[in-house]
This record gives structure tokens, C-alpha cells and sequence, in this order.
């Protein structure tokens, strides 16, 4: 396919214009050039494609043989009154004095007499003009190629016209969401607003009540100065007076006063106003992003009749080293696979070549992709690994973000709006935006595969034995609404349009149901499929056969 930066090159080139550009500046006489002489040009010969000096021009319209050539002045040229034509239809592209003779069908090619007798000369089919075109008349190719350059001109403007709807798309989307984050940050202002308020207010009454707290305790020791300042004037007056009967009493009175004092117990805290940062806010003022922002280019997906579409094998990838536990397929239209031998998930793009590689912290099991990014189970690790699916300033594409910490050894994983959902043997847990987790249903037994559909459904395989299978649909709730019995199922996976695909890896084939649980087909002849992943952006299946090969199916419509 050609790039659109290269449709220039479709153009014909005007070798005219192209001279006239190249040597805008200074212009000097071709012929006088050719006897390293320098003249001035004054006019432009469109037939010889030379510069020429008064002289020459005079000597040009002499010749009988250049009787018929086009000469144009320089100040013609500069009023811009002139627009250059494109070659002479009529002349030779190799040899500019000979008329075009022949036509050569097996380069497709007019020429002259001279040119088929010497570039042509082995050629099988060379033809007379004239022959050639009463030939192309009667076979109708001028209709058959303008009827499909209409056509492709219908196209073309289909293309932009969705391309035009796109960009409003783009426009609108953006427009919303600047809306929206303005609502959503307004909110989000107003109500730390409302924090600072209630913070500093508490602040307030928590300093009124420290300092009335002190303020007790300094009435406390006032009034104990007062006594004792009554204390030591008795006392005095115990020692000035002549009467013993008055020093008696005055010093028993003060010395009682005195006793009482010192019982008196009192604090000597410092008193302060404690404030603890909550975590939360260390995070927002640590904050350097609030979103991620970038492009994403998702092709159109391929539409097929689920009933009677046909795989054709495309390609086969066999792995010495791999363990190949799960799929994915990216919401670019690229594939990503778990090779668990590795440690590593590998990205693949539309040809098939690994263009990415992610490392992982233990060994992986399963994928999905959530709006927040790719998500990557690790059962050693007992944590789900999370990492960026766009590029954006100040993050890279597939860049590790975080880790979300499970008690348990999750192993298959998937996700429905805000919500992450992950299976243990025996239960399914849910995880929230905010990272709770609570067990979503229990009391299952032997969940081998998970997965959720557009409408709401959240699908687990259950398998005894290898023998005795069902998919069993459970609403967001964690209500039973429909089963489906399957011999020996394995893996689930879900497209765009909700169909359900159960691989049966013994029986070799795969089993296409409804949202609603009904059975409408069963794919034979797929070769142990441990996973049956459907790729509508580039309409391919990419099917596990086995830990070490990956099998990629063209879908071709009935």
C-alpha cells in the first residue's frame, strides 16, 4: 500500500516550471554558456527547454528547423500572466525533436522510430499508434478503467467524509470532556473547599478548647497566689504582733492555708495542637498528572455472519521456550501473548512481528485491558500487575504504573467498567476502582476461565474432572441467569458483539454461543485449543494450540 506522504510522486513532473524555479535568481544563456561565455538571457525556448541571449533568440527564429518552437521572454515569465505547460503530447519523453510512432504494450510505453528500434527492440508487442489506439478503443479498457476510477473516487470521498466525521468526533469528544473534567475538578475543588473549611474550623475549636484548658489552669495557680500571698501576710502578722494569743492563731490559720496548697496537684504538659496529614493528601501534593492523554488509532472492525463464517490457517509461531497461557487483543488491533516460561508478555503487531516486550515481576498467567491500562495476573507473586496501554508525555506505552496487591494466587482475570474480576479455584473476586476487594461468588467449584460481555454478564467456566463442564452467567450482582453444559470446556472469550466462544481442547473444536446461552455453532478442527481469541479489527482468530504454537485464522465470510 502506498503512504500518502508519496502520492506526490503520482503527479506528472513539469520540467518547464521545475527549470524556471531552479534558476529563479540569475539567468544566463545556455548556448553562450556551452563557449564559456556569459550572457544575460532574455527569453525562454519551451520547445529546446534552454535560457536564451538577444542574439541566440535572433538566431533561433532564423533556422527553418526551429521555425515552430515556443519562445516566451523573461518578463512575460515574472508578470505571472504565464502558466508553463506540461510536455508536448506529441514529442518523444527521450528524444525531444522525434514525434511519438509507437506504442509499447509490454512497458506501456509511447515512443519514437528511434526508441523502437533501439529500447524496444526485443519487445513482443510494439504497435503504430494508430493501431494501438483503435485497439484500446474496441477493447474497452478506457471504459472499463474510468468506470473504476469513479468508483474509486466514490471511495476515496467515502474516506473523507469519515474521516471529516472522525475529526468533529475528535472535536466533540474533546469538547466533552473538557466539560465534563471541568465539572468533575469543580466538584472536586468544592469539595476540598469544604475540607479546608471544616479543617480549619476544627483547628479553631480545637485551639479554643487547648487554650481554655490553660486558662483553667492558670485560675488555678492565680487563686493559689492569692492564698498564699494571704498566707504570708498572716504569717508577718504572726511575727510583728505583741499578742501571743493572735500570733498563735494567725500562724496555726496560715500554716493549715499553706498545707492545703501544697496537696494542690499541677500540670506541667506543654500543651500543643496536634495536626496528622492523612496520606491522601501527601499524594495530591506529590501529584504530577491527573490523566494520561494520547491517540489511539482503532481500525474498523470486520463484520462476518458468526453462523457461517470460515477460518483459513494464515500462520503458524512455534515457541522452543514458551508456555503460552493467554491472549489478548489490543485495542489497537495488535496481539498480546503471556508466555509464562519467559516472565514475559509479547506484543505483536499486524504482520506478526514482536514490536514489544513486557517484562513481568514473576511468572504471568493471564491478561486483560481495563481503562486504565493492561492488567497481568501473577499467582507466585499473589499481585496483579498493572501497565500503561497509551503513550502520553510524561509516560510510555506499556510502562509499568502499579501493582495491586490479592491475598490470593489469582490466576484468570477480567474486567467490566470500573470493576476487575479475578478467579481463585474455588470463588471470584471483585476489585473496585479504589482497590476493596470482596468476594463476588463463592462456593463454586473448579473455575477455570472468566470473562464479561459488553452487556453485563461475568461468564466462568467450571470443569470436574475434565469431563463434566458448564458456563455459567452471573449479572454484576452475582445472580445465576442462564448455564450451558460443555464437554470438557477450557477456556471462554467474548467479542465485540457478545458472542461467547468455549474451546473444547480434546474435541478439538469450539463451541459459539448467544448472550443468552443458546447454542449456534461448533467450529471443528481446531487443534487443541487452549484459548480462541477473535481479532475484529484485522479479522483473524489467534488460537493457542497447545503451550508452544499459536496459530493465527484469517476469517473469511461464506
Amino acid at each position: 500500500m502506498e503512504k500518502p506522504e508519496t502520492l506526490t510522486e503520482c503527479f506528472p513532473v513539469n520540467n518547464v516550471l521545475e527549470k524556471i524555479i531552479s534558476q529563479y535568481d540569475k539567468k544566463y544563456c545556455e548556448l553562450c554558456l556551452r563557449e564559456n561565455e556569459e550572457e544575460a538571457a532574455t527569453n525562454y525556448c519551451l520547445t529546446c527547454k534552454e535560457y536564451l541571449c538577444v542574439l541566440c533568440t535572433k538566431s533561433h527564429r532564423k533556422f527553418l528547423a526551429m521555425k515552430d518552437h515556443k519562445l516566451l521572454s523573461l518578463c512575460e515569465m515574472k508578470s505571472g500572466q504565464f502558466l508553463p505547460t506540461l510536455e508536448d503530447a506529441n514529442r518523444c519523453s527521450k528524444h525531444c525533436n522525434e514525434e511519438i510512432q509507437l506504442y509499447c504494450a509490454d512497458h506501456e510505453q509511447l515512443c519514437c522510430g528511434l526508441c523502437g528500434a533501439t529500447t524496444h527492440k526485443k519487445c513482443e508487442n510494439v504497435n503504430m499508434v494508430k493501431k494501438a489506439a483503435q485497439d484500446l478503443t474496441e477493447s474497452g479498457d478506457i471504459d472499463s478503467l474510468l468506470e473504476a476510477t469513479h468508483a474509486f473516487k466514490k471511495k476515496l470521498f467515502c474516506v473523507k467524509t469519515e474521516k471529516e466525521i472522525n475529526k468533529e468526533e475528535i472535536q466533540n469528544a474533546e469538547d466533552e470532556e473538557r466539560s465534563k473534567f471541568e465539572e468533575e475538578f469543580g466538584c472536586t475543588m468544592q469539595h476540598l473547599e469544604k475540607l479546608k473549611d471544616e479543617y480549619l474550623d476544627e483547628m479553631s475549636s480545637t485551639s479554643k478548647k487547648g487554650k481554655e484548658n490553660l486558662q483553667k489552669e492558670i485560675d488555678r495557680v492565680e487563686d493559689s497566689v492569692m492564698c498564699l500571698n494571704t498566707c504570708i501576710q498572716s504569717l508577718q502578722m504572726a511575727k510583728d504582733t505583741s499578742n501571743e494569743k493572735e500570733m498563735l492563731m494567725k500562724f496555726l490559720t496560715a500554716k493549715k492555708t499553706f498545707a492545703k496548697l501544697k496537696k494542690i496537684q499541677f500540670k506541667h504538659a506543654h500543651v500543643t495542637v496536634e495536626r496528622v496529614i492523612f496520606s491522601f493528601w501527601k499524594g495530591i501534593c506529590n501529584l504530577q498528572d491527573i490523566a494520561a492523554v494520547g491517540i489511539i488509532e482503532v481500525p474498523k472492525t470486520v463484520t462476518f455472519d458468526v453462523q457461517n463464517f470460515e477460518l483459513t490457517e494464515y500462520k503458524r509461531i512455534t515457541f522452543e521456550r514458551g508456555n503460552i497461557k493467554s491472549c489478548l487483543v489490543l485495542s489497537g488491533g495488535d496481539f498480546l501473548l503471556v508466555n509464562e516460561s519467559e516472565e514475559s508478555c509479547m506484543v505483536y503487531d499486524e504482520q506478526w512481528n514482536c514490536c514489544h516486550t513486557i517484562k513481568c515481576v514473576s511468572k504471568p498467567h493471564d491478561v486483560t485491558q481495563s481503562e486504565e491500562g493492561i492488567l497481568v495476573t501473577n499467582p507466585e507473586v499473589k499481585q496483579i500487575e498493572v501497565f500503561s496501554s497509551i503513550n502520553s508525555q510524561k509516560i510510555r506505552k506499556f510502562q509499568k504504573l502499579r501493582s495491586i496487591p490479592v491475598s490470593y494466587s489469582v490466576k484468570k482475570i477480567t474486567s467490566y467498567e470500573e470493576n476487575l474480576f479475578v478467579s481463585i479455584p474455588n470463588f471470584i473476586l471483585k476489585i473496585d476502582n479504589k482497590g476493596d476487594i470482596a468476594v463476588f461468588c463463592k462456593n463454586a467449584t473448579d473455575i477455570y476461565d472468566i470473562a464479561a460481555t459488553k452487556g453485563g454478564l461475568i461468564l466462568m467456566i467450571q470443569n470436574t474432572a475434565f469431563v463434566d463442564g458448564c458456563v455459567v452467567a452471573m449479572n454484576i450482582t452475582g445472580e445465576k441467569t442462564w448455564g450451558h453444559s460443555v464437554y470438557d470446556p477450557y477456556c471462554i472469550d467474548v467479542d465485540s458483539r457478545d458472542y461467547i466462544y468455549v474451546t473444547n481442547k480434546c474435541q478439538n473444536n469450539v463451541h459459539v454461543l448467544s448472550n443468552l446461552g443458546d447454542l449456534i455453532r461448533i467450529i471443528e478442527n481446531i487443534p487443541v485449543p487452549l484459548f480462541f481469541k477473535v481479532n475484529e479489527t484485522r479479522g483473524t482468530v489467534c488460537v493457542g494450540s497447545g503451550e508452544k504454537e499459536v496459530i493465527v485464522y484469517k476469517i473469511y465470510c461464506a
